[in-house]
Protein backbone atom coordinates (compact mmCIF):
# COMPACT_ATOMS: atom_id res chain seq x y z
CA UNK A 1 0.00 0.00 0.00
CA UNK A 2 3.35 2.17 -0.14
CA UNK A 3 4.55 4.35 -2.62
CA UNK A 4 1.71 5.22 -4.59
CA UNK A 5 1.38 7.77 -7.50
CA UNK A 6 -1.13 8.93 -9.47
CA UNK A 7 -1.16 8.34 -12.93
CA UNK A 8 -3.93 10.15 -14.66
CA UNK A 9 -5.42 13.78 -13.62
CA UNK A 10 -8.98 13.92 -11.40
CA UNK A 11 -10.87 15.72 -13.59
CA UNK A 12 -14.29 15.48 -11.23
CA UNK A 13 -16.86 12.88 -9.61
CA UNK A 14 -18.67 11.66 -12.77
CA UNK A 15 -18.20 8.33 -14.82
CA UNK A 16 -16.80 10.21 -17.55
CA UNK A 17 -14.20 11.85 -15.33
CA UNK A 18 -12.73 8.99 -13.69
CA UNK A 19 -10.65 6.33 -14.97
CA UNK A 20 -10.79 2.78 -14.17
CA UNK A 21 -9.87 -0.75 -15.61
CA UNK A 22 -5.92 -0.37 -15.98
CA UNK A 23 -4.23 -3.81 -17.71
CA UNK A 24 -0.32 -3.58 -18.13
CA UNK A 25 0.88 -3.99 -21.21
CA UNK A 26 3.60 -7.48 -20.88
CA UNK A 27 6.79 -5.32 -21.60
CA UNK A 28 6.20 -3.31 -18.56
CA UNK A 29 5.72 0.11 -20.70
CA UNK A 30 1.92 1.01 -21.10
CA UNK A 31 -1.27 0.58 -19.61
CA UNK A 32 -4.26 0.75 -21.21
CA UNK A 33 -7.65 2.31 -19.37
CA UNK A 34 -10.92 3.48 -19.60
CA UNK A 35 -12.26 6.90 -19.02
CA UNK A 36 -16.02 7.33 -19.74
CA UNK A 37 -17.25 5.49 -22.79
CA UNK A 38 -13.53 5.15 -24.69
CA UNK A 39 -10.28 3.30 -24.23
CA UNK A 40 -6.76 5.16 -23.53
CA UNK A 41 -3.30 4.30 -23.23
CA UNK A 42 -0.60 6.04 -21.35
CA UNK A 43 3.13 5.62 -20.67
CA UNK A 44 3.57 3.75 -17.04
CA UNK A 45 4.96 6.87 -15.78
CA UNK A 46 1.41 8.14 -16.61
CA UNK A 47 3.17 10.50 -19.45
CA UNK A 48 1.99 10.24 -23.18
CA UNK A 49 -1.86 9.46 -22.78
CA UNK A 50 -3.63 9.59 -25.60
CA UNK A 51 -7.17 7.72 -27.36
CA UNK A 52 -7.00 4.20 -29.08
CA UNK A 53 -10.74 3.61 -28.88
CA UNK A 54 -13.61 6.64 -28.98
CA UNK A 55 -17.20 5.11 -28.38
CA UNK A 56 -20.36 7.69 -27.34
CA UNK A 57 -23.28 8.37 -28.65
CA UNK A 58 -24.44 5.51 -26.37
CA UNK A 59 -22.23 2.78 -26.66
CA UNK A 60 -19.51 2.14 -24.38
CA UNK A 61 -16.07 0.33 -24.53
CA UNK A 62 -14.45 -1.28 -21.30
CA UNK A 63 -12.43 -3.86 -19.55
CA UNK A 64 -9.29 -3.96 -22.12
CA UNK A 65 -6.72 -6.41 -21.69
CA UNK A 66 -3.40 -6.64 -24.03
CA UNK A 67 -2.98 -9.51 -26.56
CA UNK A 68 0.89 -11.18 -25.11
CA UNK A 69 2.77 -9.82 -27.70
CA UNK A 70 1.47 -6.22 -27.55
CA UNK A 71 0.15 -5.36 -30.62
CA UNK A 72 -3.75 -5.85 -30.58
CA UNK A 73 -6.33 -5.16 -28.04
CA UNK A 74 -9.79 -7.11 -26.72
CA UNK A 75 -12.29 -5.59 -25.06
CA UNK A 76 -16.01 -5.54 -24.47
CA UNK A 77 -18.84 -3.00 -26.23
CA UNK A 78 -22.41 -2.55 -25.35
CA UNK A 79 -24.96 0.55 -25.20
CA UNK A 80 -26.31 0.36 -21.70
CA UNK A 81 -25.57 -0.83 -18.09
CA UNK A 82 -27.59 -3.70 -18.34
CA UNK A 83 -25.83 -6.27 -20.47
CA UNK A 84 -28.00 -7.13 -22.98
CA UNK A 85 -26.17 -6.49 -25.84
CA UNK A 86 -22.98 -7.09 -24.84
CA UNK A 87 -19.69 -7.79 -27.18
CA UNK A 88 -16.22 -9.22 -27.38
CA UNK A 89 -14.07 -7.24 -29.63
CA UNK A 90 -10.53 -7.10 -30.66
CA UNK A 91 -7.71 -4.97 -32.88
CA UNK A 92 -5.22 -3.23 -33.60
CA UNK A 93 -3.88 -0.22 -31.19
CA UNK A 94 -5.63 2.14 -33.18
CA UNK A 95 -9.22 0.58 -33.26
CA UNK A 96 -8.16 -0.68 -36.84
CA UNK A 97 -8.99 -4.60 -37.89
CA UNK A 98 -11.70 -4.72 -35.43
CA UNK A 99 -12.99 -8.43 -35.62
CA UNK A 100 -15.78 -9.85 -33.15
CA UNK A 101 -15.56 -12.31 -30.86
CA UNK A 102 -18.65 -12.97 -29.47
CA UNK A 103 -21.98 -11.86 -28.63
CA UNK A 104 -23.35 -11.82 -25.21
CA UNK A 105 -19.54 -11.87 -24.31
CA UNK A 106 -18.14 -9.40 -21.16
CA UNK A 107 -15.13 -9.21 -19.36
CA UNK A 108 -12.42 -10.65 -22.56
CA UNK A 109 -8.96 -11.90 -21.61
CA UNK A 110 -6.21 -13.28 -23.89
CA UNK A 111 -4.41 -16.45 -23.05
CA UNK A 112 -0.43 -16.25 -22.48
CA UNK A 113 -0.16 -17.28 -25.83
CA UNK A 114 -1.89 -15.60 -27.26
CA UNK A 115 -4.38 -17.98 -29.33
CA UNK A 116 -7.47 -17.55 -27.78
CA UNK A 117 -9.90 -15.23 -25.84
CA UNK A 118 -11.76 -15.89 -22.83
CA UNK A 119 -14.94 -14.41 -21.61
CA UNK A 120 -17.91 -14.33 -19.51
CA UNK A 121 -20.98 -15.24 -21.23
CA UNK A 122 -24.29 -14.43 -20.11
CA UNK A 123 -26.15 -16.53 -23.10
CA UNK A 124 -27.34 -19.54 -21.13
CA UNK A 125 -29.62 -19.15 -18.44
CA UNK A 126 -26.39 -18.75 -16.08
CA UNK A 127 -22.91 -16.45 -17.24
CA UNK A 128 -20.40 -18.87 -18.30
CA UNK A 129 -16.97 -18.79 -18.85
CA UNK A 130 -16.19 -19.22 -22.99
CA UNK A 131 -13.31 -18.98 -25.16
CA UNK A 132 -12.75 -18.81 -28.41
CA UNK A 133 -9.95 -18.21 -30.94
CA UNK A 134 -9.41 -14.27 -31.68
CA UNK A 135 -11.33 -14.66 -35.25
CA UNK A 136 -14.33 -15.81 -32.82
CA UNK A 137 -14.32 -19.26 -34.67
CA UNK A 138 -14.68 -22.62 -32.47
CA UNK A 139 -15.81 -21.24 -29.44
CA UNK A 140 -16.02 -23.62 -25.88
CA UNK A 141 -16.97 -23.98 -22.73
CA UNK A 142 -14.83 -23.34 -19.56
CA UNK A 143 -17.16 -23.67 -17.01
CA UNK A 144 -20.97 -23.25 -16.52
CA UNK A 145 -21.86 -23.61 -12.91
CA UNK A 146 -24.40 -26.78 -12.58
CA UNK A 147 -27.50 -27.15 -9.79
CA UNK A 148 -28.10 -23.76 -10.09
CA UNK A 149 -26.44 -20.61 -10.77
CA UNK A 150 -24.01 -20.93 -7.10
CA UNK A 151 -20.54 -19.73 -8.50
CA UNK A 152 -21.93 -18.19 -11.39
CA UNK A 153 -18.96 -16.57 -12.54
CA UNK A 154 -17.66 -12.94 -13.98
CA UNK A 155 -14.58 -10.98 -13.93
CA UNK A 156 -11.82 -14.08 -15.54
CA UNK A 157 -8.71 -14.28 -15.58
CA UNK A 158 -6.22 -16.94 -16.75
CA UNK A 159 -2.94 -18.13 -15.01
CA UNK A 160 0.39 -17.39 -16.79
CA UNK A 161 0.65 -20.82 -17.53
CA UNK A 162 -2.47 -21.29 -19.13
CA UNK A 163 -3.45 -23.74 -16.41
CA UNK A 164 -6.22 -22.60 -14.41
CA UNK A 165 -8.99 -19.25 -14.18
CA UNK A 166 -9.78 -17.60 -11.58
CA UNK A 167 -13.19 -15.55 -11.37
CA UNK A 168 -15.42 -13.71 -9.19
CA UNK A 169 -19.00 -16.38 -8.63
CA UNK A 170 -21.72 -15.15 -6.87
CA UNK A 171 -22.98 -16.91 -3.78
CA UNK A 172 -26.46 -16.08 -3.51
CA UNK A 173 -28.26 -12.39 -3.07
CA UNK A 174 -25.84 -10.01 -3.91
CA UNK A 175 -22.61 -11.90 -1.99
CA UNK A 176 -19.45 -12.55 -4.32
CA UNK A 177 -16.34 -14.39 -3.91
CA UNK A 178 -13.34 -15.72 -5.70
CA UNK A 179 -13.06 -19.19 -6.65
CA UNK A 180 -10.28 -20.58 -8.80
CA UNK A 181 -10.02 -23.61 -10.53
CA UNK A 182 -8.18 -26.01 -12.96
CA UNK A 183 -9.58 -26.33 -16.99
CA UNK A 184 -11.39 -29.55 -16.74
CA UNK A 185 -11.73 -29.71 -12.90
CA UNK A 186 -14.19 -28.39 -10.11
CA UNK A 187 -14.08 -24.23 -8.99
CA UNK A 188 -12.57 -23.79 -5.32
CA UNK A 189 -13.81 -21.19 -2.99
CA UNK A 190 -10.53 -19.09 -2.22
CA UNK A 191 -11.96 -15.57 -0.62
CA UNK A 192 -15.37 -16.01 1.97
CA UNK A 193 -15.95 -12.28 2.91
CA UNK A 194 -19.14 -11.90 0.46
CA UNK A 195 -18.42 -8.74 -1.75
CA UNK A 196 -14.67 -9.73 -3.75
CA UNK A 197 -14.45 -9.06 -7.03
CA UNK A 198 -12.04 -8.57 -9.96
CA UNK A 199 -9.23 -10.97 -9.17
CA UNK A 200 -6.16 -11.09 -11.05
CA UNK A 201 -3.10 -13.32 -11.12
CA UNK A 202 0.14 -12.34 -10.56
CA UNK A 203 2.60 -12.92 -12.93
CA UNK A 204 4.43 -15.60 -11.33
CA UNK A 205 0.74 -17.40 -10.72
CA UNK A 206 1.38 -17.75 -6.92
CA UNK A 207 -1.03 -14.99 -5.41
CA UNK A 208 -4.41 -13.27 -6.26
CA UNK A 209 -4.88 -9.90 -6.09
CA UNK A 210 -8.98 -8.70 -5.90
CA UNK A 211 -11.15 -5.99 -5.19
CA UNK A 212 -13.05 -5.82 -1.43
CA UNK A 213 -13.74 -2.05 -1.64
CA UNK A 214 -10.12 -2.21 -0.66
CA UNK A 215 -7.56 -3.89 -2.14
CA UNK A 216 -6.27 -7.52 -1.11
CA UNK A 217 -4.01 -10.34 -2.31
CA UNK A 218 -4.23 -14.12 -1.03
CA UNK A 219 -2.20 -16.99 -2.29
CA UNK A 220 -3.64 -19.14 -5.49
CA UNK A 221 -3.51 -22.06 -3.21
CA UNK A 222 -5.84 -20.40 -0.47
CA UNK A 223 -4.76 -19.37 2.34
CA UNK A 224 -5.13 -16.05 4.24
CA UNK A 225 -5.71 -12.66 2.51
CA UNK A 226 -3.20 -9.85 3.06
CA UNK A 227 -5.11 -6.34 2.91
CA UNK A 228 -2.99 -3.82 0.31
CA UNK A 229 -5.00 -0.45 0.16
CA UNK A 230 -8.06 -0.56 3.35
CA UNK A 231 -11.17 -0.76 2.64
CA UNK A 232 -12.44 2.73 3.65
CA UNK A 233 -10.79 3.61 -0.06
CA UNK A 234 -12.78 3.46 -3.09
CA UNK A 235 -10.33 1.38 -4.83
CA UNK A 236 -10.83 -1.90 -7.44
CA UNK A 237 -9.91 -3.26 -10.31
CA UNK A 238 -6.29 -3.99 -9.27
CA UNK A 239 -3.66 -4.98 -12.26
CA UNK A 240 -0.28 -6.35 -11.61
CA UNK A 241 2.80 -4.62 -13.00
CA UNK A 242 4.98 -7.70 -15.51
CA UNK A 243 7.79 -9.25 -13.20
CA UNK A 244 11.29 -7.66 -13.72
CA UNK A 245 9.41 -4.20 -14.71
Amino acid sequence: GKGEKQLTPTLGTSADAQADTPTWSADGKRILYVKGASIYVMNANGSGRRLVLLKGGGEFASHPAWSPDGKRLTYQTNSSDFGDDDQVWQSKLDGSDAKRVADGGRDPVWSPDGNRIAFIDDGATCSRIRSANPDGTAPRTLFEPTGGCDAAPRDVDISPDGRRLVFTGSRGGNKSDVFIMRLSSKPKQLTKGGFEGDPVFSPDGRTVAFDSSGIETIPAGGGKARVLLDKNRVEGNPAWQPLGR
